[in-house]
């Protein structure tokens, strides 16, 4: 390892004080110790020394990769992470102008490569959006917000996130910057066609609709708010109206089996509930005055229903305004659970 003496008679690093240098060769906004100069060069610009850094760098991975040594630095970190000073220290850093400047400027010179960009794109095209991997993610992000001792669930990660989150929209500039950022990402047809993919996935399974309320109900709860009109019936079922509070207990007593909450056939949008393959929509606002023909009205939601059961992909369709009418239609002779 050559010494900061050498370094500076060969003009390879330029001395700014007295402990004090920079890197001549790469040019980089750092400033380095008089102990860590001669460790970055040999490193970066020597070839002895990025030989050396690779197999240290293979080396330290094998071992981070091991479970056990896995367990052991997330261990370290949430316990470094207990201390308040850690935290601030490590927010500080993040949200620094320098830090955010420097993240910036090496992103673009990245991006700015034909072969990095190339390389990431494809894959992300070809595992990132798998099913495979999304299941993947989907099972370590649902243990790691399970884990009552992970970070993301402390009171201060989130303080700090929303306030972070917030103070971003609020900054004109950012604002601009990160909505001209979503409307170039959107103009992409490919992008939206997956987007739009996905989400239809999404909400065909038949539990997520339930897990959404759950979750809505369970922060209201957290933070000591009303519950509006949202609840759960005796028998279980979640319910965001009193509208559908009252039918759902209505078929409940009445040992009447209905599907709660289900995806209607080629859109994301939901139906309140499904009877013998007839499709039910509990419209307390009033909106069924309105003119069905109409294709803007109700979002298109009844023009829908009529070419689904024109195409005989349902049944049949139902709109009620209030409990009574429901009730008396359950009661017809023509009741569809017989």
């Amino acid at each position: 390892m050559i010494k900061v003496e050498n370094l500076l008679d060969q003009n390879l690093i330029t001395k700014l004080s007295e402990n004090s240098f920079s890197c001549s060769v790469c040019n980089i906004d750092r400033t380095f110790t008089k102990k860590g100069i001669p460790y970055h060069y040999f490193y970066e610009h020597d070839e002895t020394g990025k030989v050396v850094k690779e197999r240290l760098r293979k080396i330290a991975t094998e071992q981070n990769n091991d479970p056990e040594m896995k367990k052991k630095i997330s261990k370290n970190t949430k316990k470094a992470f207990e201390r308040e000073e850690v935290r601030v220290n490590h927010l500080n850093g993040v949200r620094s102008n320098i830090y955010k400047s420097k993240r910036s400027k090496r992103s673009k010179e990245l991006w700015e490569n034909d072969d990095y960009r190339k390389k990431t794109t494809d894959s992300i095209t070809k595992n990132h959006r798998t099913p495979e991997f999304r299941s993947e993610m989907s099972l370590i992000i649902t243990k790691t917000h399970n884990d009552p001792n992970s970070t993301v669930k402390s009171d201060w990660f989130r303080k700090i996130s929303k306030e972070g989150a917030l103070n971003s929209w609020k900054d004109p500039e950012e604002r601009e910057k990160r909505c001209n950022s979503m409307k170039r990402s959107w103009e992409d047809e490919d992008r939206r066609h997956d987007a739009s993919f996905r989400a239809l996935e999404m909400w065909k399974d038949p539990h997520h609709v339930e897990i959404v309320i759950k979750g809505k109900i369970r922060f209201l709860k957290k933070q000591n708010k009303s519950l509006g009109k949202c609840g759960i019936t005796k028998n279980g079922t979640y319910y965001e109206s009193t509208f559908e509070r009252d039918v759902y207990s209505f078929l409940e007593e009445r040992n009447i089996v209905f599907e709660p909450h289900k995806t209607i056939p080629d859109s994301s949008k939901i139906c309140d509930l499904v009877i013998d393959d007839i499709w039910v929509e509990l419209d307390g606002l009033g909106r069924s005055r309105f003119d069905f023909e109409s294709e803007f009205s109700w979002n298109g939601k009844i023009e829908h229903y009529k070419n689904l059961k024109n195409l005989k992909t349902i049944k049949d369709y139902k709109v009620f305004l209030n409990t009574n009418d429901f009730i008396l239609w359950i009661d017809e002779d023509n009741n569809p659970n017989g």
